[in-house]
């Protein structure tokens, strides 16, 4: 699922993924911590603050 950030992150820890307001990010996980979710972007993964990050609605593909 993909979210677009609403605010820049910069990271504290190493497993932390940082961006800037306006990435796009693909959300790997979300269920271990309403908090904090799994991200990947170019190619890096890490964890990144939900409150952060507004979700993407999937799109629909209707014949």
């Amino acid at each position: 699922m993909e979210a677009s950030a609403k605010h820049d992150f910069v990271s504290t820890a190493e497993d932390e993924l940082a961006f800037k307001k306006g990435s796009i990010l693909k959300v790997i996980k979300t269920d271990d911590d309403k908090n904090w979710f799994t991200a990947e972007q170019e190619g890096r993964t890490g964890l990144i603050p939900a409150n952060y990050i507004e979700l993407k609605p999937h799109r629909s593909v209707h014949s």
